[in-house]
């Protein structure tokens, strides 16, 4: 054979080449492998699938020799096993590829789910929301899978990208079918604390955070354990107890870099930062949300970039940076329309309010803020935290009757935290018509222990926590 291959390599057909020989140039290759014998090609293919098998070749490669060789079913398992490692390495792109050619394949209902199961995180995870949630559709009608995990995942998918009203009935549906399984209840529970966050059930949100954490740590889920501190440290922040929500982002962070669970890293350390800007801290915050996007941007994540740009403007803001809050606001609202979320969306018009604000230019700040609270709709936080913005805007203007209104318009909903920012300007609107009383009442609704710095014609409360507003103090 080493006769043979030095005759070709001087007839320069083939050359050795780093992992050994090759054709010398892939023309030569497609040539060959043309003029072969399908029968001849099939079995040079399963003897290359079992040869690399031995040796721990990619499973990629393998698959595509399955399939070659005539085994569609092993290929199509090869394929699946090849797109789950494709995630684990974040390779989200090659995931959703992987997956794709398993289904060309036409595998059996069960592997089909899983397949579809896959691509549907991996166009997640790229910011593709409705292919995802279509692929996981598609997953429910094989009638295999886990109907409780495609749910939750549906209604993950759809909370901040169109509804939370919607994407609450899916998560009430996966646990009615989760029953009294341990691992199945923790991950829908899970989903449906942050749910009951976004729609001002804090209280409901706290004892389902409580049992999933408690069924988590019986299972021993550590992954699950940090996602629910997480969710515990928004629920803190909306109780406006901030000191309390960085010491519980704190230990997320660290326990998901433990785990390796890099995409929920960077969106958990844009929160610590935000927070640690919101307890007087903001140059430690912004190095934080400034390689919370640097990590969104390597993994290809532009979901957690959008939403980190959008706090990396709020504390920008709390910093009297007006330009620099506009520009990241402006590039958080250019990514979350690209990826089509609602939800980022609207915090980012937010965000690009309170920039012009800050910066003098008010005609701009009303005019993002509308948008911001035309989109906010069936966006509780959202309303009631743009609403302020839009008072603190009108009170600019001199126009204390709008501002009134809208300082209204914010404390008829929302959480402790965001009915701050509405107490606040409501007070600055008492102070504007020369109402004694208001210095008493601007304490009263400050939180205690936490001195409040003003920043001229600008509320004092503005930011988010994944999903759910924050509060600069």
């Amino acid at each position: 054979m080493l006769d043979d291959l030095e005759s070709l390599a001087r007839a320069r057909l083939v050359r050795l080449g780093e992992r050994g020989w090759v054709p010398h140039h892939d023309v030569f290759g497609e040539i060959v492998v043309e003029d072969l014998e399908p029968s001849h090609r099939a079995r040079l293919h399963g003897m290359l699938a079992r040869a690399l098998r031995a040796e721990g070749g990619e499973p990629a490669e393998i698959a595509a020799h399955l399939a070659g060789a005539g085994d569609p079913e092993a290929a199509a398992h090869t394929f699946l096993d090849a797109a789950r490692q494709g995630l684990q390495r974040f390779a989200n792109a090659e995931a959703e590829e992987l997956s794709t050619a398993g289904m060309g394949l036409d595998p059996r209902p069960d592997v089909r789910a899983s397949l579809l199961e896959i691509r549907a995180e991996s166009r997640g995870r790229r910011g593709n929301f409705a292919g995802g949630r279509e692929d996981l559709r598609s997953a429910l009608a094989t009638g295999c899978g886990a109907r409780w995990r495609i749910l939750t995942a549906m209604a993950m998918l759809t909370s901040g990208t169109e509804d939370y009203a919607v994407a609450g009935e899916l998560i009430e549906l996966a646990l009615g079918e989760a029953g009294a399984a341990r691992v199945a209840r923790a991950v829908a529970l899970a989903a449906a604390a942050r749910l009951d966050l976004n729609l001002l059930r804090l209280d409901r949100a706290e004892d389902r955070a409580a049992e999933a954490l408690a069924l988590f740590e019986e299972v021993g889920d550590p992954d699950g354990v940090a996602g629910i501190v997480e969710t515990r440290s928004m629920i803190a922040a909306h109780r406006a107890d901030f000191p309390d929500a960085v010491a519980r982002l704190e230990h997320a962070a660290r326990l998901l870099e433990d785990a390796g669970k890099l995409m929920r890293v960077g969106m958990t350390r844009a929160n610590l930062g935000h927070g640690l800007a919101l307890i007087g801290r903001p140059h430690d915050g912004l190095a934080l949300i400034d390689g919370a996007i640097e990590l969104e941007r390597t993994l290809g994540h532009p979901d957690g970039e959008a939403y980190s740009l959008w706090l990396r403007s709020e504390v920008l803001g709390y910093m009297s940076r007006a330009d620099e809050a506009r520009e990241a606001a402006e590039a958080a609202l250019g990514g979350a329309r690209r990826i089509g979320h609602r939800e980022w969306t609207t915090a980012a018009l937010h965000g690009l309010g309170a920039a012009f604000l800050a910066g003098g230019d008010l005609d701009a700040a009303e005019a993002a803020l509308s948008r911001c609270l035309e989109l906010s709709g069936g966006l509780p936080i959202f309303e009631s935290w743009a609403s302020a913005v839009m008072a603190a805007v009108h009170l600019a203007r001199g126009d204390l009757a709008a501002a009134r209104q809208s300082a209204a318009d914010a404390l008829a909903s929302g959480t402790p935290m965001t009915q701050l920012e509405g107490h606040r300007v409501r007070a600055e609107i008492a102070v504007a018509a020369g109402d004694q009383d208001a210095p008493r009442d601007s304490q009263r609704h400050a939180p205690s222990g936490r001195g409040g710095r003003s920043r001229a014609r600008r509320p004092t409360a503005c930011g988010a926590w994944a999903g759910v507003s924050g509060l600069a103090l």
